[in-house]
């Protein structure tokens, strides 16, 4: 299944979210991913979940498929990092 990034939404400032990151995959639009990064390690990506009414999170959208699954973070970090080097070289 093809994946494309359609638009990073970067978060500036203090805190671990670095942004939000739109992609499409096949038919899907997925937003709301986040992208996440703490002090010393390298940015991950979290899909969107929802805290329920008993206080727990859970995931609004799973991805059983392995390949889909990092075709779509590899998709959206790689992007990421291009964006962080171009606004460090600026």
């Amino acid at each position: 299944m093809e994946t494309q990034l359609v638009k990073i939404h970067p978060v500036f400032g203090e805190g671990t979210i670095k942004g939000y990151a739109t992609v499409k995959c096949g038919e899907f639009t997925f937003r709301c991913i986040k992208i996440i990064q703490q002090d010393g390690q390298k940015p991950w990506i979290q899909l969107p979940h929802q805290q329920a009414e008993d206080g727990n999170w859970y995931p609004l959208i799973q991805c059983e498929n392995k390949s889909i699954a990092d075709a779509i973070k590899t998709e959206i970090l790689n992007n990421f990092n291009n964006e962080v080097n171009k606004n460090e070289v600026s």
